[in-house]
């Protein structure tokens, strides 16, 4: 790859896999998968989120799911489910790492979306150090407690 970008946004789960207002139109999520030439498959992703069940339980638990091309680390989407212990919009990371050729196709994608969700924060770009850095090596595993649960959060790859 010429040059590599990666980015991060955080949003509500709901607002990234829904589909754009324009009829017809895929879920951005699924744009952005093929865009970078990769399959996600959006209910799997819904089922997973819910799997920690609801209420105070889904608290503390959520995995970080790595979704890439067999042979390629350098392209990837990496969506982050941990449910933080004050979160109250369902919030999720998404991080995206591409060759800087698809760099403009991504950013008009990931500003669709941003202006679709709500609450929603700032779009991050940067040059290496971002979602690449946060998975580290593959075994990644961290344990959460909190009062008497314990969770273990740990990186899933599905490839491809």
């Amino acid at each position: 790859m010429n040059g590599i970008v990666e980015f991060k946004l955080r949003l509500p789960f709901y607002d990234l896999i829904a589909e754009p207002e324009a009829e017809n139109a895929p879920a951005y999520l699924e744009q952005l998968a093929e865009r970078l030439r990769l399959r996600i498959d959006l209910s799997m992703l819904e089922d997973e989120y819910g799997s920690c069940g609801s209420g105070p339980e889904q608290a503390g638990c959520g995995d970080l799911l790595l979704f890439r091309r067999t042979g390629d680390p350098d392209c990837f989407v990496l969506i982050d489910l941990f449910r933080d212990f004050t979160d109250q919009h369902g919030m999720v990371e998404l991080g995206i790492r591409c060759g800087r050729e698809l760099r403009q196709p991504i950013v008009e994608l990931l500003a669709a979306l941003r202006s679709q969700a709500e609450p929603v924060g700032e779009i991050r770009e940067s040059e290496g150090g971002g979602p690449r850095q946060e998975i580290g090596k593959k075994d990644f595993s961290q344990e959460i407690r909190y009062g008497d649960r314990v969770y273990e959060r740990r990186v899933r790859i599905y490839e491809q």
